[in-house]
C-alpha cells in the first residue's frame, strides 16, 4: 500500500510528538511504501519568506494554509497513494477520495465539530470513506 504521511513535524524525530509519530512512521515503512509530505513545504515556505522579505517582517504561515491545503490535496490526487495518514491537524487536505487516518488529541466532541467544519459534505458524499473514529475521551465515558 502506498501511504502518504503527511504532517509539519518529522516523523524521524522521536522527540517530537513524544515519539507517537516517529513510531507510527517506522512501523508503516516496515510493510508500505511511505512518502512523507508537509515538512519540506514548510522548509520552502521558509526559505520563500527568508528570500522575499526582511527579517523585521515576519509571515504568518496560517494566512497560507488554505492554499497550501489545496496544493497538497492536488499532489495526493495526481500521485497513486491509497491512504492519507494526518500526523497532526496542520494540514487538512480537502478534496481527495482516498481514505484518511487522523490523529489527534483532541477529545471527540471537539474533533466532530471541527470535522463538520472543515468537511461539511462529509456526511453526505464521503460518508462512504468514513468508517470509524476512535477517541480516548469517547472510550472514556463508555467503560464507566
Amino acid at each position: 500500500m502506498n501511504v502518504v504521511f503527511l504532517t509539519r513535524y518529522d516523523p524521524n524525530n522521536p522527540k517530537d510528538w513524544s515519539g507517537t509519530l516517529y513510531h507510527i512512521y517506522h512501523k508503516l515503512k516496515e510493510k508500505h511504501t511511505v512518502e512523507i509530505i508537509g515538512t519540506e513545504i514548510l522548509r520552502q515556505l521558509d526559505s520563500f519568506a527568508k528570500g522575499n522579505f526582511s527579517k523585521d517582517i515576519s509571515v504568518p504561515i496560517d494566512r497560507y494554509l488554505t492554499k497550501l491545503n489545496r496544493l497538497l490535496s492536488e499532489r495526493i490526487n495526481s500521485l497513486n497513494f491509497d491512504l492519507v495518514f494526518l500526523g497532526d491537524l496542520y494540514f487538512l487536505p480537502r478534496d481527495i477520495n482516498i481514505p484518511m487516518i487522523i490523529l489527534s488529541d483532541m477529545t471527540f466532541e471537539y474533533f466532530s465539530d471541527l470535522l463538520i467544519k472543515v468537511y461539511p459534505a462529509l456526511s453526505h458524499s464521503q460518508q462512504r470513506y468514513c468508517l470509524c473514529v476512535f477517541c480516548s475521551s469517547q472510550i472514556l465515558t463508555n467503560s464507566a
